[in-house]
């Protein structure tokens, strides 16, 4: 996560927060979807390595278009909102994906649901890009 943290970072700064978000975290949730068919010890690992560094550029990156998108002296009151919204996802999806986890087909579904929660995420922050610069592509 470290490294995915300073590399995105970089890239971030060349081409935008959201632009360097969407292709690291699609990569997170197409780990994800797959996480549950890994079968030896080396492929959990390799699919942790993966994850861990694609989600650097969530980690990292998200507050960048929170601070952007108005006054300076409103990002603490629009991260505190961004965070609060992120809580619901906190507190439901372990529940959910309790609940998902089957018998026969293990994590399967789990994987689904985590993997299409991460991906819908992508799409409403292009939106958002979208809303904001009014254009589909720009540095934000």
């Amino acid at each position: 996560s470290a490294v995915g943290r300073l590399l995105t970072g970089i890239i971030g700064d060349k081409i935008g927060a959201i632009n360097t978000i969407a292709p690291f975290t699609a990569l997170a949730a197409i780990t994800t979807v797959v996480w549950p068919y890994a079968k030896s010890e080396s492929q959990l690992i390799a699919i942790a390595a993966i994850y861990g560094f694609s989600c650097g550029a969530y980690t990292s990156l998200w507050p960048v278009p929170i601070v952007a998108m108005g006054d300076i002296k409103d990002a603490g009151r629009r991260a505190g909102m961004f965070m609060t919204l992120g809580a619901f996802g906190a507190i439901a999806g372990p529940p959910i994906s309790g609940a998902l986890i089957s018998p026969t087909k293990g994590f399967v579904y789990t994987g689904y649901y985590a993997g299409g929660t991460i991906m819908i995420s992508i799409v409403l922050a292009l939106v958002a890009q979208y809303f904001h610069l009014q254009r589909l592509w720009g540095k934000f």
